[in-house]
């Protein structure tokens, strides 16, 4: 026999052994095909090519490959008596990472949470910010800063009568600081936030506190941008869109020279239209675009806004652009953008199955 061999058969199933501890129950029927590939790649390998190298090599490539292709973990996370919604997530400097959502807590309101998970999944914590609901209001804000500190933006309240939180919690779940954002009896939310590198954080979102629809039904709103600095003191804010109208900014990003990007729908004609609108660090509009159709009335919502490294914006929401009306089901679409506000392209992506679908957040790949 091949000790050689054998010494390598050894080490891979003791491998392959520390593996299956990590991967959840849910995962197992998946990770013994994986097993099975590996086992009968190995065993052509020795057979064929008769040299240690080569099977090295092989069996090391397809570990990466595993390893990459797994998920460190699968869970369900539950209350146990009620339903609970996490809304957006972030990774965390430690090798975790937190999810912003919605609790509901049997005889009492449901309630924004801010949940810590380590790198393994397990919960370190759970934080509740405040009473409020799912109802217009599943697009949370969460990120961390270098010091590990996670910042939330979301809303606290009932439907049409919203306030707007900001603010920080410290890696141990500590409330480090926090500003609620409305007026009584008005409608104010907080739906994106991003950080840039010289201490100023950047929210939008919507208001019928302040604008054209300061007064009358908190129905219609106007887009909402802000800047704060990192103690949470107000740089500069501003509104925008028409009154008797439903404006909202639902995400936001800088793009490549550090200047907020904010994408959302407005109201023409009673369609409903999404936008790429570019500020300068100042507040003022650099830059505004509309995406739509007004001849027959459609619907088309910019939920997600990501800015490349050379310069591009993408935009990602939902539309009905390529359905009969506003009233049928809604596609993802994907737009990029240079940086004058010209579209590259633009696609729209029919599901398989008959439903409403959106798209919100964008992840740049490292090739572009």
């Amino acid at each position: 026999m091949n000790w050689r061999r054998a010494g390598f058969i050894i080490l891979y199933f003791r491998v392959v052994a520390k593996y299956t501890e990590s991967v959840s129950d849910s995962s197992q029927f998946h990770f013994y095909r994986e097993e099975l590939i590996f086992e009968l790649s190995l065993n052509y390998a020795m057979k064929h090519t008769g040299t240690m190298r080569s099977t090295l090599v092989l069996f090391c490539s397809f570990i990466a490959a595993f390893a990459l292709a797994q998920p460190p973990f699968q869970k369900v996370y539950d209350n146990g008596q009620a339903s609970s919604q996490a809304l957006a997530a972030t990774s965390t400097p430690d090798g975790g990472s937190a999810f912003i959502g919605i609790i509901e807590i049997p005889g009492a309101a449901s309630e924004v949470m801010v949940t810590k998970l380590t790198c393994a999944g397990d919960v370190e914590w759970v934080k509740i910010l405040g009473a409020s609901s799912t109802v217009d209001n599943v697009f949370p804000g969460i990120t961390t800063d270098e010091q590990g500190r996670i910042w939330f933006a979301s809303n606290i309240g009932t439907y049409q009568n919203y306030d707007g939180i900001l603010g920080t919690l410290s890696k141990d779940g500590d409330l480090l600081q926090a500003v609620r954002l409305g007026k009584p009896g008005r409608n104010d939310q907080l739906f994106g936030l991003v950080l840039d590198t010289t201490g100023h954080v950047y929210v939008t979102g919507a208001t019928n506190s302040w604008g054209s629809d300061k007064s009358g039904s908190t129905s219609y709103t106007d887009v909402f941008m802000a800047c704060l600095d990192t103690s949470l003191n107000m740089v500069w804010a501003r509104t925008l869109g028409n009154a008797q109208n439903i404006d909202t900014g639902f995400g936001i990003d800088l793009d490549s020279e550090s200047r907020p990007i904010a994408t959302g729908r407005f109201i023409v004609n009673g369609t409903f239209f999404g936008f790429c609108l570019r500020l300068t660090p100042d507040g003022s509009i650099d830059l505004f675009k509309g995406f739509g159709e007004s001849l027959v009335p459609h619907r088309t919502y910019g939920y997600g806004i990501s800015s490349t490294k050379d310069g591009y914006i993408l935009l990602t929401g939902s539309t009905t652009l390529n359905k009969q009306d506003h009233q049928s089901l809604a596609d993802v679409y994907l737009i990029k953008l240079d940086e004058d506000g010209i579209p590259l392209f633009s696609s729209i992506y029919i599901p398989l199955s008959g439903s409403d679908n959106s798209g919100k957040w964008i992840i740049c790949c490292g090739n572009g």
